[in-house]
């Protein structure tokens, strides 16, 4: 389930769906493309908006890969010549094809208005009784 800060309804910003390709719940971890939201709503209501993603690439990150290989080492173990590995992962990742989608809060697409302005009621009350 997505954490809804209780300002968030006064800072987010209203998109049009044709904004992106990937969608994502705003109440479960749940990400549904764009293209498929017709077919999502047949057998399932969906919520009264959806958050944003931003895609990114799909890579391995040289220095998590340096950190994860000394996990079982001495405190002081270290790498010596890692910039042959730098540059093959530099290439390596530019072939790599695969994308992956993170969730975006402060931009939104509103999917059944009435329904949305019942929500943000319904969070900004909430907000307010967690704050007491």
């Amino acid at each position: 389930m997505s954490c809804i800060p209780g300002n968030w309804p006064k800072k987010a910003e209203r998109l049009p769906i044709g904004s992106f390709e990937m969608l994502s719940h705003p109440f479960r971890e749940h990400f549904v493309r764009v293209e498929e939201l017709d077919e999502q709503a047949e057998y399932e209501d969906l919520p009264p908006f959806m958050f944003g993603t931003e895609m990114r690439r799909v890579e391995l990150d040289i220095e998590s890969i340096l950190d994860a290989g000394l996990d079982d080492h001495h405190e002081d173990a270290e790498w010596d010549a890692t910039g042959e590995l730098a540059e093959f992962l530099k290439g390596w990742n530019a072939k790599q094809r695969d994308r992956t989608y993170d969730e975006v809060q402060d931009k939104i697409v509103v999917l059944d208005e009435e329904k949305f302005e019942a929500k943000i009621a319904e969070l900004l009350t909430q907000a307010e009784a967690d704050r007491l």
